[in-house]
């Protein structure tokens, strides 16, 4: 998607062709996002889709995510995840 390439069987994220490290965590968000490319997808979403085996996890735990993940994900200091005020995120 756009700058984004990932690799499932690898566990691996190039963006913009430079290698990225995440977490497991945060590997399974952008799946979960390169999924569902053009939509607005909600902090509650994410939270039941992607962290719904851990217990104690809260949308706290998404808004830090991905706050972590907009950092490691930048391009030419532009961001490749967007929050659509009211609504959730998108790639872009």
């Amino acid at each position: 998607f756009g700058t984004l390439c990932l690799d499932v069987k690898s566990k691996t994220l190039r963006v913009a062709g430079k290698a990225i490290q995440l977490l497991p965590l945060e590997f399974n968000v952008v799946e979960f996002m390169m999924r569902h490319p053009h939509d607005t997808v909600t902090a509650e979403v994410l939270l039941h889709r992607v962290w719904k085996s851990e217990a104690d996890a809260s949308l706290d735990s998404v808004y830090a995510c991905m706050s972590r993940m907009r950092k490691k994900l930048k391009v030419h200091d532009k961001d490749v995840i967007r929050t659509v005020r009211g609504q959730g995120y998108q790639l872009v």
